[in-house]
């Protein structure tokens, strides 16, 4: 918890961009998680630095959210800051040399923006991407994608800042990428109060005919509706796909699970790697239908998922729920 001197010193840097005690359900597409000791907007990269040197020096954790995508927040919240980047990370630019197109992209900015006007301009490379929610920085620090493609197929650099306050880019060759996550050289990662925070990513595309993409995104979208629903609270994808042959859904789907309720956590009919969110579903409630469900999987199949969505924050000390 923050302390009211604590407290005093961040209304005074930020104004009215921080708000304390805030509910994290309010922030996250499961539309569950418990408080932020203080949810915080900062205004431009100064203050963003001025609060990470606080928080170095004040031993004060800090979480970076996005759009609040594949995340499930436990029911007691986030202690220390919350930061939300969308005032300092949410610039696009890009330029032409011959064919190829050079983008950089604030991390706060929406990857379906992006795909938007990759379709506008007639960009080819980002069609993967089409339907993969929340922003770019949760896209590029999850290595997210689909069959088509991953973000580092398309990623050339990333500029952090780090929790001294410096700023540093790195290029594709510093960075390893994996199925579902990127490995960042230490200086980045290594902090007692939190990591580097991504500002931007720096993207590769290619010029292409605008009729191709955007029948080819036509097709993409189609099948990626078919058999999901936005109208539905979820995280995304709950669990990761342990191959391209055996993807999650079809083994939670094999074994029967279709359905599954713990309280207002069910695992959706449309697509059974998603837990959806039935209106007043906990984390608590989330986690032991993600556990009931690894379970039944291993007894069916003998593989046993694991969790693809990030899952972050305390157990709530007094599981009650409002009335």
């Amino acid at each position: 918890m923050l302390d009211p001197g604590a407290k005093e010193w961040l209304h005074r840097l930020l104004g009215s961009n921080v708000r304390f005690d805030e509910p994290l359900a309010r922030h996250t597409s499961l539309r569950i998680g418990g408080p932020a000791d203080a949810l915080v907007r900062p205004e431009s990269e100064a203050q963003l630095k001025a609060l990470l040197q606080w928080a170095r020096e004040t031993r004060t954790p800090y979480f970076v959210i996005g759009a609040g995508t594949n995340l499930l927040v436990r029911d007691g919240g986030i202690r220390g800051l919350v930061i939300h980047l969308a005032r300092v990370a949410g610039t696009l630019d890009w330029e032409t040399q011959g064919g190829q197109v050079h983008v950089r992209a604030g991390a706060a900015i929406p990857t379906r923006r992006i795909c938007r006007v990759a379709l506008q301009q007639g960009w080819r490379g980002f069609n993967f991407a089409l339907g993969i929610p929340g922003t770019l920085g949760g896209a590029v620090l999850m290595n997210a994608g689909t069959a088509h493609g991953a973000m580092a197929d398309v990623l050339e650099a990333v500029t952090f800042m780090l929790p001294a306050g410096a700023k540093v880019r790195l290029t594709r060759d510093t960075i390893e990428a994996r199925y579902r996550h990127l490995i960042l050289p230490a200086e980045v990662m290594e902090s007692t109060t939190g990591p580097g925070i991504l500002l931007a990513a720096d993207l590769a595309l290619a010029l292409g005919e605008r009729t191709v993409i955007r029948h080819q995104a036509r097709k993409l979208m189609a099948r990626r509706v078919k058999g999901q629903s936005a109208k539905e609270a979820s995280a995304g994808c709950f669990f990761r796909n342990p191959s391209d042959r055996q993807p999650a859904g079809r083994l939670i789907d094999a074994a029967g699970l279709k359905g599954m309720r713990v309280g207002d956590a069910q695992v959706s009919h449309r697509h059974a790697n998603f837990i959806i969110n039935l209106g007043r579903a906990s984390a608590k409630e989330v986690l032991a239908l993600a556990a009931q469900v690894q379970e039944r999987v291993r007894i069916h199949s003998g593989v046993l998922l694991t969790p693809e969505v990030r899952i972050v924050g305390e157990e709530e000390t007094n599981p009650e729920k409002p009335v």
